[in-house]
């Protein structure tokens, strides 16, 4: 019986990009896609670059846009997923829902692979490494292996939420509780941090597969990337360092029902000892020692909270 797979796609202004990508999810091994797109308003031929695959997909592809449910109260990055979860109606027979960019190509094996290791490890949810490209022809592995501890979905997501693959059960249970608490995901800028603290925060096992499922496209309109010019570098020392990281935590913490967990009481008190229990529990928050080193000493010095934000935890 042919498996088939659905891929929900976040699209915006990407028609440099969006035929590559969805020709290498068509051309999948072992399995059946399903396309179902959310366009945040494109102003240029992104939606007639889709209309070409049209002939090829039939109803297999599915475009939504230009009537939103809700309003979200912070316009993220992660808007069009969430509204992707909350909106979708999927067939009872799609029985596995993948996530991608606009922008991205998918190696293969990418689904089939992802599907099998889930079947085998009894998992709840998927994520890969990745191999970074840029437009000069440079590429990199961004291996996003590593240890998953009891508390670190609190603190960083698994890896680029466009290498996700979850079964219908536990897409189902995130999509209920993304329309029941859609206010608190509005809050998390990311949406496969907000993806992988739920699923994890409900018992879920989360397989990261060491092997890269998909060519990452590095541009200057990617969110984040993984640049590491001086100016990058100190994107992301500000947003550590500042109240931005603390409070993205705070908002998983509550996204996920894990709001009176012991690492999160540290966060919501933060005060001097506070930060230094934080930085002793240098095992639980992050999955490479790098990583858990830069967190600890960031949590001795990161700014407070801004009370000037209208937050509630």
């Amino acid at each position: 019986m042919t498996v088939k797979v659905a891929v929900l796609l976040a699209s915006f202004n990407g028609e440099h990009y969006i035929k590559e990508q969805v020709a290498s999810i068509l051309a999948q091994d072992g399995v059946e896609p399903y396309l179902i797109i959310s366009d945040d308003g494109s102003t240029d031929r992104t939606l007639r670059c889709i209309d070409e695959f049209a002939p090829f997909l039939g109803e297999r592809l599915s475009i939504l846009h230009g009537c939103r449910p809700f309003e979200l109260s912070i316009r993220c990055s992660a808007y069009n997923f969430y509204y992707l979860i909350y909106s979708v109606d999927l067939p009872s027979d799609l029985q596995w829902v993948a996530f991608s960019d606009q922008d991205d190509i998918w190696h293969p094996d990418h689904l089939f692979r992802a599907i099998s290791l889930i079947e085998q490890r009894n998992a709840a949810g998927y994520s890969s490494s990745v191999t970074a490209f840029w437009p000069n022809g440079k590429k990199r592995l961004i291996k996003k292996c590593g240890h998953i501890s009891r508390y670190n979905h609190l603190f960083e997501s698994p890896g680029p939420g466009c290498s996700f693959v979850l079964p219908r059960a536990s897409f189902d249970n995130l999509q209920s509780h993304l329309r029941k608490n859609l206010p608190l995901a509005s809050r998390i800028n990311f949406h496969d941090w907000a993806i992988f603290a739920y699923i994890r925060s409900i018992g879920g096992h989360w397989v990261i597969d060491p092997a890269p499922s998909l060519l990452y496209r590095q541009h200057d309109a990617n969110v984040i990337g993984i640049q590491m010019t001086p100016r990058a570098i100190r994107k992301r020392l500000d947003l550590l360092f500042g109240c931005w990281y603390r409070d993205q935590c705070l908002a998983v913490a509550s996204f996920s029902g894990q709001s009176m967990v012991k690492p999160v009481r540290h966060l919501l008190n933060f005060n001097c000892l506070d930060r230094f229990v934080l930085a002793c529990m240098i095992f639980v928050h992050r999955r490479r020692f790098r990583d858990r080193l830069l967190l600890s000493i960031a949590f001795l010095f990161m700014n407070p909270i801004d009370k000037d934000r209208d937050i509630v935890y």
